[in-house]
């Protein structure tokens, strides 16, 4: 090989690898126009029409009435292998446990615990107590115990102080994986009701919560939440929604969505006697520059704000 096509097949070598830098540039750039304009439409469709927002979508699974819809909170499960000396099972956070004692089962076994999202009581059967306890998948489905297993479940009601177990009840669902669950009361389930929280006692796995009679409690612990949508350094302008759920493991874990960014949470206790029904009033932004432009609004200038309540 001469040295004249030597230094041609060098020229060209050189030339493909600036067309190759230039495309791996236009990609890049293409990628970020891309999601620039991902980000914008998620603004408009926000901004322009609330009724199609993601935000309002995750906000809707708290407040349906007719259509009941669960979902698994997916940041608070656990599983563990349990073996015929007994063992014990939480999921961290949350006060959820399962107690295994020695002898209910007759080989190891690989356990999980996971809380859901949903409501007992929809429509005309929900009360000011109503669904304020927490439900738990057990799985593998339908498995049986030689004795009884204990699971503590945690609930945000503040009871009297003359209350009693057999103010409460066990409902039970033991429908198929794939399906929406069946909730039946349970009375052969074992328990004893404590002021936070409620040990049930089983011996077959299946969804499973409890109903506190609505007599006995005198107050109930919410969680206001903001949340809105993302939003860049050229934003001026956001949508904001204010809302409240029931203080009990899992229901904050809805705003998982990349589009939402979770302003605050904030527990406070709403007394079931109260004459006048729950008023959320916004106090200030974080920081100060930002401010409120509601008009029965949810609207306010902000970059990364805080609504504090």
């Amino acid at each position: 090989m001469n040295k004249e096509t030597t230094a041609e097949l060098e020229q060209v070598k050189h030339d493909l690898t600036k067309k190759e830098m230039a495309l791996k540039d236009t990609t890049a750039e293409l990628k970020r126009v891309k999601n620039n304009l991902t980000e914008k439409e998620t603004r408009l469709t926000l901004g322009s029409n609330p009724e199609n927002a993601e935000i309002k979508d995750a906000i809707y699974l708290h407040n349906k009435s007719e259509e009941q819809t669960y979902r698994r909170a997916l940041s608070f499960k656990s599983s563990k292998i349990i073996t015929k000396g007994g063992g014990r099972i939480e999921i961290k956070g949350t006060d959820v446990s399962l107690l295994v004692p020695p002898g209910a089962l007759l080989e190891d076994c690989k356990i999980h615990i996971q809380i859901i999202s949903g409501n007992l009581d929809t429509g005309d059967d929900v009360t000011f107590a109503s669904n304020s306890a927490v439900i738990v998948e057990l799985t593998p489905n339908n498995f049986e115990f030689q004795t009884a297993v204990e699971l503590h479940l945690p609930h945000c009601l503040q009871l009297k102080e003359n209350f009693t177990s057999e103010s409460m009840e066990v409902f039970a669902s033991h429908h198929h994986p794939k399906a929406s669950p069946h909730w039946e009361r349970d009375t052969a389930v074992k328990f004893e009701l404590q002021q936070e929280s409620c040990k049930l006692y089983l011996k077959k796995f299946c969804w499973v919560t409890f109903r506190i009679n609505n007599e006995i409690v005198e107050a109930k612990r919410l969680k206001i939440f903001t949340v809105g949508s993302k939003v860049i350094d050229t934003d001026s302008e956001t949508t904001v929604h204010v809302g409240y759920f029931a203080d009990v493991p899992g229901n904050e874990d809805i705003f998982t969505d990349e589009n939402i960014t979770v302003g605050q949470y904030k527990p406070f206790w709403f007394k079931k006697e109260k004459p006048t029904p729950l008023v959320i009033f916004l106090k200030y932004l974080t920081p100060n520059e930002w401010t409120n432009r509601a008009d029965a609004s949810r609207k306010a200038q902000r970059k990364y704000c805080i609504l504090n309540v």
